[in-house]
């Protein structure tokens, strides 16, 4: 959830309405926007803090925290897959 909310910004209406496949490929998509690898390792505490770091920068730069760019085209991409 805290992903789904907080770091892909949707609504809770959204979220809940989100097939797992859905949400796995709008992380996906953020993970590529914000340069976060995906090696399949456990997340060392780096990893997490880099994520938190370019959570962070998203919001300076986007305060009502709806996805924008990138996270906005995987988000679209998604749900085209789910139709």
């Amino acid at each position: 959830m805290e992903i789904g909310l907080g770091v892909l910004g949707f609504s809770s209406r959204d979220f809940w309405n989100l097939t797992y496949r859905e949400f796995e490929a709008a992380f996906d998509g953020w993970k590529k926007a914000n340069g976060v690898k995906d090696d399949k390792r456990s997340w060392t505490r780096e990893d997490v803090e880099s994520l938190q770091d370019s959570v962070r920068e998203m919001k300076k730069t986007n305060p009502d925290g709806k996805p924008t760019g990138k996270l906005r085209a995987a988000l679209k991409e998604a749900r085209r897959g789910r139709n």
